[in-house]
């Protein structure tokens, strides 16, 4: 029972580890985009979502304050819309039902 507690102790202490790590370099002036890709790319990646909601948008060089208004075709009148809903239909009958 030592082994399975000492495991749990080490993955929650890596855990925590790479969290102060990511939260390091978003607080850098500027963010340190290399060591949040690195950090991103490694085991346990970005390690939950709160994390990755604050670091993808620095990733990806945008900014969450400046959005710009959508101008393009709205989903209603969408050209395929009437295929994706069967496509849809169809394969949502294939999933077995939990019981």
């Amino acid at each position: 029972m030592m082994c399975l507690y000492s495991h749990a102790y080490l993955g929650l202490y890596w855990q925590r580890e790479k969290e102060a790590k990511i939260e390091e370099a978003l607080n850098c002036d500027p963010v340190d985009i290399a060591a949040l890709r690195m950090l991103a790319t490694t085991l346990g990646g970005l390690v939950h979502s709160r994390l990755r909601k604050r670091v993808w948008p620095k990733l990806a060089g945008v900014s969450v304050f400046h959005v710009p208004p959508y101008k393009g075709v709205p989903l209603s009148d969408h050209k395929d819309k009437a295929q994706v809903l069967l496509d849809v239909n169809r394969c949502g009958k294939r999933i077995p039902k939990c019981e």
